[in-house]
């Protein structure tokens, strides 16, 4: 159950911001396997309340569609379907696009 009290907008800054904290936190090179575990344990709460603000967000037809994929690999092959793909990248799924062009 969402908190009423909270506008959409600030339901997506939540998302945003925890998305921007994992981000942050995958770029370290010195996490340890101990600190991954210990970051999932104290953002896991986090992540279901994000989520659930996400599923509110989500149209009832389109959410019973992305329920029913068993995967990230499975959502982002349903993008490529629906041709929502970002042409900069080539690809749907960010794991799979060619991000050297940003870097140089």
């Amino acid at each position: 159950m969402t908190n009423p009290k909270l506008s959409d907008q600030d339901r997506i800054e939540e998302m945003v911001m925890l998305l921007d904290e994992v981000k942050c936190f995958m770029h370290k090179t010195s996490n340890t396997f101990e600190d991954y575990y210990n970051f999932a344990l104290k953002n896991y709460r986090r992540w279901a309340t994000a989520s659930s603000y996400g599923y509110d967000l989500v149209p009832a037809e389109r959410l019973e569609q992305l329920c029913e994929l068993e995967s990230m690999e499975a959502f982002y092959k349903l993008r490529e379907e629906e041709g929502k793909i970002d042409p900069r990248y080539g690809d749907a799924d960010p794991a799979k696009q060619d991000w050297s062009d940003l870097w140089d």
